[in-house]
């Protein structure tokens, strides 16, 4: 049982890969010598050796000698100058040692596999793209109501001739046949306001008190104002309401005139000659997000003498929209782009004469 399987190792071993590889009488093919005799005393098997593990044997012992036998040869003929162990060495060497990058080489690997890296994050495209209108769109600056603030919305038109969404409710534009009615909506913002918890209407179906026309540029200069001193000016007045509730000392109204309980403090600043920013806090209204106040006055006729037309702003959801820098400047820059193309129609063409 035991010289059966003893014969076939042997044969596998030695005799099978000097009949087909013929390098092991070779001096540089020593290792096939060392490889081959740890196959030969590797453990047999205790139990009876089947033709499929014969076959097996033969298979496995042929497929390792030729591979080795071809890497053999290649670092034999590297190393044919050498002689003795520095053959051997050298050999050995080729075989379990991979080859070291340079410098330059270990670089240019890293940089590609870092670009690779970037380029296939989808994220990365999406950082890089930008959209942007243009001269005829349409922009929206709004943020919905929810159950603690009330939304604001403004639609802006810059073309005369832009294409604007029948659902807006704007009058004019590039469907209007009157040429007056569609110059009066160029460079215009179209203001809107909704109640907590409710949706923005049509414009042309909004009651009067919730909507207002102002300029693009009067819209930049609320936007701009707003950020910068609304957070600041809404402490203060809190803060004076808060006094007039709780303080027991008398409260100047002017010079040496003051009064005692419950009052008003008031805000007012011109943003254009036609459009007075205004704000107000009451004593009598204990918290202090509903204790401020604040509306736009639009006086139609520019001056004193004109109707003057209210809108009440609901300033968490228009502090919210003047204080996303990103949207601002979006904005600000699609305004820039379409005045300079303004201008560059309305220049006169000039020519060789």
């Amino acid at each position: 049982m035991f010289f059966f399987p003893f014969c076939v190792r042997l044969f596998a071993c030695f005799v099978f890969p000097v009949v087909f590889s013929n390098k092991i009488c070779q001096p540089e093919s020593c290792f096939f010598f060392y490889f081959e005799l740890l196959l030969f005393f590797l453990p047999i098997k205790a139990a009876p050796f089947s033709l499929f593990d014969f076959s097996l044997a033969m298979s496995s012992a042929a497929t390792v000698s030729a591979h080795v036998a071809s890497v053999a040869v290649s670092a034999t003929n590297a190393a044919s100058s050498s002689s003795g162990k520095t053959r051997e060495s050298a050999l050995m060497t080729s075989l379990f040692s991979p080859s070291p990058l340079s410098s330059s080489q270990s670089a240019m690997a890293e940089a590609s596999v870092s670009a690779i890296s970037a380029f296939s994050i989808p994220a990365a495209y999406d950082a890089s793209l930008q959209n942007k209108p243009d001269s005829y769109s349409v922009l929206v600056h709004s943020r919905q109501s929810s159950l603690n603030h009330g939304g604001f919305q403004a639609v802006i038109v810059l073309h005369p001739k832009s294409d604007i969404p029948s659902h807006l409710g704007l009058s004019g534009g590039g469907g209007s046949s009157s040429s007056s009615s569609s110059n009066r909506l160029e460079e215009t913002a179209h203001l809107m306001t909704a109640g907590k918890n409710q949706p923005f209407v049509s414009y042309g179906q909004a009651p009067r008190a919730s909507v207002m026309l102002l300029t693009v540029t009067e819209y930049l200069t609320l936007l701009t104002w707003v950020q910068r001193e609304w957070t600041r000016l809404a402490a203060k007045l809190a803060e004076r309401a808060k006094s007039m509730r709780e303080s027991d000392e008398p409260i100047t109204v002017a010079g040496h005139l003051s009064f005692y309980s419950h009052g008003s403090c008031h805000y007012r600043i011109s943003l254009s000659p036609r459009l007075t920013f205004r704000a107000r806090s009451d004593s009598r209204l204990t918290r202090d997000e509903e204790s401020v106040r604040a509306w736009l006055e639009l006086r139609s006729g520019g001056d004193n003498k004109g109707s003057i037309h209210e809108l009440s702003l609901p300033m968490d959801a228009l502090s919210f929209l003047a204080g996303e820098e990103c949207s601002v400047s979006a904005l600000v820059e699609a305004v820039a782009d379409y005045k300079s193309r303004s201008r560059k129609r309305s220049k006169p063409v000039t020519g060789c004469h």
